[in-house]
This record gives C-alpha cells, sequence and structure tokens, in this order.
C-alpha cells in the first residue's frame, strides 16, 4: 500500500511497514493523513492488531465480538468494536467514570502513558 502523503519524511519507512504488517490502515486507499491526531477507537484497534500480531497469548481473554459494556458502545465503529472489546477485557482499556468510552475523542498524553504503562505492568512486552 503506497500512500501518497507521506512523501520522504522522516516516517514514510515506518507507517509503511506498519501497513504491510496490517497494523494501520489509511484514511482511504492512498492516504494515511500523518498529520491528523488518533482517536481512542484508532489507537485502541492499533494496539490490539500490534499484541494480536506480535504477542497473540497476550490476548488471551476475548470478549463476545464488540461486546466492550460500553455506555457508548453505539458510537463505537464497527472496525474497532472487537479490538476495543478484547483489550477492555484484558484491562488494559478502562473508560471514563460515567461509564463511556469516547471512542471518537482524541486520546489525551496522560491516558496514552497509562495505557503504556498497562502494557509493561502487565508485562506484554
Amino acid at each position: 500500500m503506497a500512500f501518497t502523503d507521506l512523501g520522504d519524511s522522516f516516517y514514510a519507512e515506518e507507517i509503511a511497514a506498519a501497513a504491510q504488517y496490517g497494523l494501520v490502515n489509511g484514511v482511504s486507499a492512498d492516504r494515511f493523513a500523518p498529520e491528523a491526531n488518533i482517536t481512542r477507537q484508532e489507537i485502541a484497534t492499533l494496539v490490539e492488531r500490534a499484541l494480536s500480531a506480535y504477542a497473540p497469548a497476550a490476548l488471551s481473554v476475548r470478549a463476545a465480538a464488540g461486546d466492550s459494556h460500553y455506555t457508548d458502545h453505539e458510537q463505537i465503529a464497527p472496525w474497532a468494536a472487537d479490538g476495543i472489546a478484547a483489550l477492555a477485557a484484558e484491562g488494559l482499556l478502562t473508560g471514563y467514570p460515567d461509564g463511556s468510552f469516547a471512542p471518537r475523542s482524541e486520546m489525551t498524553r496522560a491516558e496514552a502513558a497509562v495505557l503504556i504503562a498497562r502494557f509493561y505492568d502487565a508485562r506484554f512486552f
């Protein structure tokens, strides 16, 4: 998959490799949108794909397809539902105190740091 919006950027090779391995998709067939912010459902999908590809035993507990139990589950895109459910079942992703996940909101730096810390605590890496 060749993304036309990567040019000769410092990240072009890594994004192309991640796409080749099936870890990321573009926003269209030929665009990646590297400068766009990432949503909570996009990062969850990326993390779940990476864990499934490189540490398949890490996600030993699988929730029923798309069953994440978040109050706003209907806002979760179909392509992200299984990944969010799997990471939530493992305790790697949590929602907000009101029971929502806010899948289309951007992930904050603090939320990303917590997610990474949970991976290390769970010894996924």
